[in-house]
């Protein structure tokens, strides 16, 4: 924008040094001294025309481009959340599975394999969306993120080791403390990213600066910024 001001800018000074330069070498008497006079305000019309609509060529450009970066962002906070729920979900499901009276819904491996990479597409579309079109900042929150998912599902999905495998096949598998802890830790090293991602889209688009975990109970909101805080 600055350049094509101080090119704006030139182009007018080169105008009308034209026209008075032209005047100055005319007699007063000339016929060609209105002529010159139209041809120069000709030119500075034309010149400043240009101008005004090279300027709302670039605003628009801009606020296409900051309309792009806003739905990246909607997409990946959307995907985030959806993708959170989903791993927050496997671990009930393989409890389910893994007893015998289900077992038979959840058998074929490949089934559930491509099942769960059905699901990731809409984030990872999400997530190329926020490479395309978002921030530096952002696109390293949204990677982060991506590298999350991965011990995330591995401990939703870890086998319970809290009972024996006997048993496990009749009442679904059980998990223990550490494993319960552990998962619980990759679910909300999740969110705790989601939530940066969000303060970071906010700023990004101009809005007014809140409290992410407003509403949430003393008790998880104490947890949540701690472990924030731990990771700072």
């Amino acid at each position: 924008m600055t350049r094509l001001l101080v090119v704006l800018v030139a182009a007018a000074l080169i105008g009308l040094s034209f026209v008075v330069g032209a005047l100055v070498h005319v007699s007063s008497n000339s016929l060609w001294i209105p002529v010159i006079a139209a041809l120069g305000a000709s030119l500075l019309t034309a010149i400043a025309g240009f101008g005004i609509e090279a300027i709302r060529d670039a605003k628009a450009g801009i606020k296409e481009a900051q309309q792009r970066r806003r739905d990246a962002y909607v997409q990946f906070m959307i995907a985030a959340a959806n993708h959170i729920l989903l791993v927050s979900s496997l671990r009930e499901i393989r409890k389910v599975g893994t007893a015998i009276s289900l077992a038979g819904l959840t058998r074929d491996p490949v089934a559930f394999l491509r099942e769960y990479t059905r699901e990731l597409t809409p984030l990872n579309a999400a997530w190329t969306q926020v490479w395309l079109c978002g921030s530096q900042e952002a696109i390293a929150i949204s990677n982060r993120f991506i590298n999350a998912t991965i011990p995330a599902s591995g401990a939703a999905t870890a086998p319970g080791k809290a009972r024996p495998a006997v048993l496990s096949r009749f009442i679904g598998e059980e998990w223990t403390k550490e494993q319960i802890q552990e998962f619980g830790e990759a679910v909300q090293a999740l969110g705790l990213a989601r939530i940066e991602f969000a303060e970071v889209a906010r700023r990004e688009l101009g809005e007014i600066d809140v409290k992410m975990l407003a509403g949430i109970s003393d008790e998880h909101q104490t947890k949540a910024e701690q472990a924030e805080q731990g990771q700072t």
